[in-house]
């Protein structure tokens, strides 16, 4: 009972914390942009598609056991370096994904509590 319950509050936390803030990343910047007869990848919705994976990112780095100082180091590098461009877009994408992510984090803490009973199914 312990492990199904840990696994569908990882799952939950993990789909709150990265589905609305990729969905209000897309919203605003979308993935393919239209350059003259050619369509190309959008570099800044990549770019912050990425920074929104973040909590995915943690959990494969976890199994993984990499160290994570690059990758923190490469994010504020280029959340600083767009920022001065997509302002007021950031401030709305900042915001969905610092809530969610805060209410994905319950979920993640719900999944790592133990539950009162032991009982296997």
């Amino acid at each position: 009972m312990y492990d199904k319950r840990r696994l569908i509050f990882g799952i939950i936390g993990l789909l709150i914390s990265t589905v609305p803030t990729a969905i209000c990343v897309l919203s605003y910047f979308p993935l393919w942009q239209e350059r003259g007869e050619d369509c190309v990848l959008s570099g800044v919705a990549l770019i912050l598609l990425l920074l929104s994976l973040i909590p995915l990112i943690r959990i494969i780095k976890g199994k993984l056991k990499t160290p994570a100082s690059y990758m923190v180091w490469l994010i504020i590098f280029v959340l600083f370096f767009s920022l001065s461009k997509i302002a007021d877009e950031m401030t709305v994408i900042s915001f969905v994904g610092f809530t969610t992510n805060l209410l994905g984090s319950v979920f993640f803490k719900l999944s790592k509590k133990k539950g009162g009973s032991n009982e296997e199914d």
